[in-house]
């Protein structure tokens, strides 16, 4: 049976669309769950759903929240067994009226660039340095949520007509992470801390009917991802059932990259 019963459990990025699902399925099975977020609408309707769920705000482009935001979240329980980097500057988060997030390749700006770098991946990098300490005291796990951008380049005719568009630094960063949970994983086994990614297809968000048909048709499922279908691989790799799981891939896509 898999458990992750008073599993002390730090979840970063808990209002979005899997982030939220996360948190039902951890607080549902028992975890002493502590969320992350940053200091917006979205987590804070989070936050009033869940009142008995500890949780802390952060920014994570900046270093000196996130080291507050780790040492606060282990205070909470003593100590901590499992971390989740859910966090990400997602295609969707940047669409916004009167500003042009998404121009062409050769326009692009530094500054979108670094600031997907900078959450997506950096933020990852020094969540992992300030966790790592902790986690070998508990032969902890390590999640990074990935995407299949990350492993797969994608079809960009799917975005025409649509407020979003696929941006270079999304795929960077998400193929970033599956990099850094290599290392880490070969860096910390001998200390039995367990790194792993989960790497999701495209999960609906409210997208249109055009975008929502057009992807389902490159998936073997016919269908994008509901939320909840993300939710047992996390359950499984936050439980000692997944005790001697390291280094790996875990592709949840409903076949978009099976064939």
């Amino acid at each position: 049976m898999i458990s992750v019963e008073s599993k002390k459990i730090l979840l970063i990025g808990s209002s979005g669309v899997l982030g939220s699902e996360f948190v039902k399925a951890l607080y549902d099975n028992k975890a002493n769950l502590i969320m992350s977020d940053i200091n917006n609408l979205k987590f804070n309707k989070v936050i009033k759903k869940f009142p008995d769920i500890k949780y802390l705000f952060c920014n994570l482009s900046k270093e000196s929240e996130i080291i507050k935001m780790v040492s606060k979240a282990v205070n909470f329980y003593n100590g901590i067994d499992g971390v989740i980097f859910n966090s990400a500057v997602t295609q969707e988060s940047l669409v916004k009226k009167n500003t042009n997030n998404f121009p062409d390749f050769e326009n692009y700006p530094l500054s979108l660039w670094k600031k997907s770098i900078d959450v997506n991946l950096t933020s990852a990098f020094l969540v992992a340095r300030e966790c790592s300490k902790h986690l070998k005291k508990s032969n902890g796990s390590l999640v990074f949520v990935s995407s299949i951008y990350g492993i797969v380049g994608p079809d960009h005719s799917i975005y025409e007509n649509q407020k979003f568009k696929s941006i270079p630094a999304y795929s960077a960063s998400k193929a970033g992470l599956i990099g850094l949970a290599r290392w880490l994983s070969t860096w910390y086994a001998k200390k039995n801390v367990r790194v792993n990614v989960v790497i999701p297809g495209g999960v609906f968000n409210n997208h249109n009917n055009r975008f929502k048909n057009i992807y389902s048709k490159k998936t073997i499922m016919n269908r994008m991802a509901k939320a909840d279908d993300l939710s047992g691989i996390i359950l499984y790799l936050m439980s000692d059932k997944s005790s001697y799981v390291t280094g790996q891939n875990f592709i949840i896509d409903g076949g978009f990259t099976a064939w």
